[in-house]
């Protein structure tokens, strides 16, 4: 258990009134244990009181090692995942952190209802937000590696670019970004669009099952050219991009010339397409 970090985190309960929370996030208890799990459909939660007590309950399939200062519970899959929790949790308010999926949280209810849940992913995403000497390291080591991959490429009369980016984006190392936004979205209503909407997944309007199509795109590329073209070849023949820059404007411009193509990044651009279109 990385105490300096579990101290920023406890600092963080403390300002947000807090006295014990639930960490399921893949990178989150990565952050505080070291252990990286993705758990899929089994339970993984890190549990940490106001008083610095820490206890990860996990499947025993995970195979993780005691490690100090963490004291490991692990279930088997004909258990109940969230009983020991249940048995150990103190009543009243309990932070569960944004990714725990609902099954748990609902199992873990009917077996305590004298503690009311509150969202409590904010005492570790603030930690996180502080980047430590160890994390610093790996960060330069990483870039290391970037710039080995880039000159190993050259020399073999490739080509590599480095992309200015802070995270993987749309890559299949955001699947655990991809069960957190599918978690949410099962707690969320989707009204019908009055108008298609395109995903990005597919380059095509969205179908039945939107909620999972959004989840996917996290981690898988963006069809940006294709979905262009299948809106051109749907009738869509003008664009505008609002925002600062011309980059999508100029995107399009190059898939298709014939379209017409707005920029709107202040009023002078708002007022010129609403003139051109008749608004």
């Amino acid at each position: 258990m990385n105490q300096a970090r579990l101290a920023r985190v406890l600092r963080n309960m403390e300002r947000d009134g807090l006295t014990q929370i639930v960490i399921s996030s893949t990178a989150s208890v990565y952050y505080l244990t070291g252990y990286w799990v993705e758990p899929m459909e089994r339970m993984l939660a890190l549990y940490i009181r106001a008083d610095g007590t820490c206890r990860l309950f996990a499947n025993a399939l995970f195979a993780l090692e005691p490690q100090e200062g963490l004291e490991l519970v692990l279930h088997q899959d004909s258990d109940e995942p969230t009983a020991a929790l249940a048995a150990a949790l103190l009543p009243g308010t309990l932070g569960v952190d944004k990714a725990w999926p609902s099954k748990f949280l609902i199992a873990l209810l009917a077996a305590r209802p004298d503690v009311t849940p509150v969202l409590g992913s904010a005492p570790v995403d603030d930690a996180r937000k502080y980047k430590d000497a160890d994390e610093i390291s790996a960060m330069r080591r990483a870039s290391q590696i970037n710039d080995q991959v880039v000159e190993a490429a050259s020399a073999q009369r490739g080509r590599a670019v480095k992309l200015a980016v802070s995270g993987a984006f749309h890559s299949p190392l955001m699947h655990s970004a991809a069960d957190g936004l599918r978690e949410y979205l099962a707690s969320v209503s989707l009204r019908e669009e009055r108008l298609p909407v395109y995903a990005n997944l597919t380059a095509e309007p969205y179908g039945e099952d939107k909620k999972e199509t959004m989840a996917a795109q996290c981690e898988n590329p963006v069809r940006w050219q294709k979905t262009i073209e299948n809106m051109i070849a749907n009738g869509v023949d003008t664009f505008i991009e609002v925002g600062v820059g011309k980059t999508l404007a100029g995107l399009i411009k190059k898939i298709n010339p014939e379209v017409t193509v707005y920029q709107i990044e202040n009023k002078e651009g708002l007022d010129a397409a609403a003139e051109a279109l008749g608004k």
